[in-house]
């Protein structure tokens, strides 16, 4: 069975540093830093149906 987390690594310190090394990870799990924008919640599920569920689902899970 594959997992999402191939390798664990220990982070020794504080929670800072632990809080860093973790937006690390997740940050290559996504593809890299993604520059904030403000959207609103209109845009942004446009976005989501158009770009994310359009293209990995049948058309009757969005389509009314």
């Amino acid at each position: 069975m594959a997992t999402i987390f191939p390798r664990l690594e220990k982070v020794v310190g504080r929670k800072k540093e632990a809080q860093l090394a973790l937006q690390g990870v997740l940050q290559n799990l996504r593809g890299g830093y993604v520059e904030p924008q403000k959207m609103t919640a209109h845009d942004y599920l446009t976005d989501w149906l158009e770009n994310y569920i359009k293209e990995n689902r049948k058309i009757n899970t969005y389509q009314l």
